[in-house]
């Protein structure tokens, strides 16, 4: 619809042509939007991967872009269809999957919620088969390629009324599985996609549509992870390097976690083929200085910033230390 000739044609209805014309200056600040988040995107794309510092990273990016030349963002690529089923128990089949047990990841979420946040885990859409290889009671035995499904349900509550995101996701997983532990170099790729719920006029969550096309296409446009780790008995190893990629919503995120100690990490983040920040943790809370890179958005410079953390405080300090 041509905002302007609607408007125009029907100048005796001024009290008409407000409200429509209000409608169309919206219409258009969506476009420009819309506009400028896919040029935002495409430009991200053109850059490509980054250029990890060491070789070991280096051979992950070459995994990825491996992979993805397959399965993009695409999750009946993984096919989970073509899986044969494995016997196990819901929590077994989540901890093959997940790479952490039930009980880890339930407590996990518990320390994360707050009084208006809750997270859990719903065990019995959980499903997983095998590619290849061998499953016993315990899980894959040996070399195998796992695929499966989960769901994760965050619910918010925002004055009183609860908002509700379901997330859910397939995962195909390559490795090595020793007594029912990973243990070497393992690959994962996953596929979320995520639904908002919020409560109705009659008080009942129903699924959100918005009027708006592009924020329709973004919410039903999965996200697609690819991690690439070490595991030593079922613990994780010292690196693992994470790509995330949705070309729609415009995600090209790439951050490598170097394990120090059983206490420390250093996460380091890629915007593109860009550095965006770094920061240190300590048992799994920001310890340290977070250092966010300069950019520019939409022509726009935004600075770079340092901030202080001590265990997950965010404090004010020249001296920062980090252990």
């Amino acid at each position: 619809m041509n905002c302007f000739r609607s408007v125009a044609a029907a100048p005796l209805f001024a009290l008409l042509a407000a409200p429509l014309l209000a409608g169309c200056m919206e219409t258009m600040a969506q476009g420009m939007v819309e506009s400028d988040m896919r040029a935002r995107s495409a430009s991200l794309a053109a850059q490509g991967n980054p250029v990890l510092p060491t070789a070991e990273q280096r051979a992950a990016t070459a995994k990825f872009e491996s992979q993805f030349a397959v399965f993009g963002t695409d999750p009946a690529k993984l096919e989970l269809d073509r899986a044969t089923p494995c016997a196990l128990a819901p929590e077994k089949a989540f901890e093959m999957l997940r790479g952490v047990s039930h009980a880890e990841f339930v407590a996990a979420q518990r320390a994360a919620a707050t009084s208006t946040i809750t997270m859990l885990t719903d065990l019995k859409a959980v499903r997983v088969g095998l590619l290849s290889g061998q499953c016993g009671p315990d899980g894959p035995i040996g070399p195998a390629i796992l695929v499966g499904s989960y769901r994760d349900i965050m619910r918010i509550s925002v004055n009183g009324a609860p908002h509700v995101t379901v997330t859910n996701g397939v995962a195909r997983v390559e490795g090595v599985w020793i007594n029912g532990k990973r243990d070497g170099a393992f690959s994962t790729v996953q596929m979320i996609s995520s639904n908002q719920l919020s409560a109705g006029q009659s008080g009942a969550l129903q699924e959100q549509v918005h009027d708006w096309a592009y924020l329709n296409e973004i919410t039903n446009s999965p996200t697609a992870i690819y991690s690439y780790d070490e595991f030593h008995a079922g613990k994780p190893g010292r690196l693992s390097v994470t790509f995330s990629r949705n070309p729609v919503s415009g995600i090209y995120s790439t951050m490598v976690s170097e394990r120090l100690d059983d206490s420390y990490s250093i996460m380091t983040n890629y915007s593109g083929n860009r550095l965006a920040s770094e920061q240190r943790t300590k048992n799994g809370k920001l310890h340290g200085w977070l250092v966010i890179q300069p950019s520019v958005y939409n022509d726009i410079a935004i600075p770079g910033r340092r901030i202080c953390y001590q265990n997950g405080e965010e404090v004010k300090a020249l001296d920062c230390p980090s252990s």
